[in-house]
């Protein structure tokens, strides 16, 4: 079962995909530390799962989004203005 998981990291390896390799990299460390007859591998996995997290990073996009929110900053200070400290903590709450 060990290796199930460095054959679907090496899958998604070869399908382009670090992102989701990396993670079955954990996944098969984890399960060869479960054995010790098998923990010999486990330096070569790290290896490769350092290999997975660089390439990660080139998968990785930006993403953003804006959104106006000064109406609802406006309501919100509204409702708070003039209240005491406690008073303001248990509306919050």
């Amino acid at each position: 079962s060990s290796e199930t998981f460095v054959e679907e990291a090496e899958a998604r390896e070869a399908a382009g995909s670090a992102m989701a390799a990396h993670s079955f990299w954990q996944d098969a460390i984890r399960a060869f530390r479960e054995r010790p007859t098998l923990r010999a591998r486990i330096p070569e996995l790290q290896k490769r799962l350092a290999a997975a997290g660089k390439q990660t990073l080139a998968e990785m996009k930006n993403v953003s989004h804006e959104i106006d929110i000064r109406e609802l900053v406006e309501q919100t200070e509204k409702e708070f203005r003039g209240l005491q400290s406690d008073e303001a903590v248990l509306k919050f709450a």
